[in-house]
C-alpha cells in the first residue's frame, strides 16, 4: 500500500527520465483503447516538435571525463 508522500515507481521513472531530457507521454488504458488513432496523434505530434527542437545535452556517465 501507498502512503502519504511516497512516491510510486512510474513517477520515479518518469523523473529520471526526465532528468536525463527524455518526456514520457501519459495516457489511461481506456483511452488508448477508445482513442487509440487520437493517442496516436499525440505521440507522433510530440516527436514531430522533438524533432525541431535541439537535444539537450546528455548527462555524463559515471566514470566519464
Amino acid at each position: 500500500m501507498r502512503g502519504k508522500g511516497r512516491k510510486g515507481n512510474g513517477v520515479r521513472r518518469t523523473e529520471c527520465l526526465g532528468s536525463a531530457g527524455f518526456t514520457v507521454p501519459k495516457f489511461w488504458n481506456d483511452e488508448i483503447f477508445k482513442n487509440a488513432k487520437g493517442v496516436i496523434e499525440v505521440i507522433m505530434r510530440a516527436l514531430a516538435d522533438q524533432a525541431r527542437t535541439p537535444p539537450p545535452p546528455r548527462p555524463s556517465l559515471e566514470g566519464e571525463s
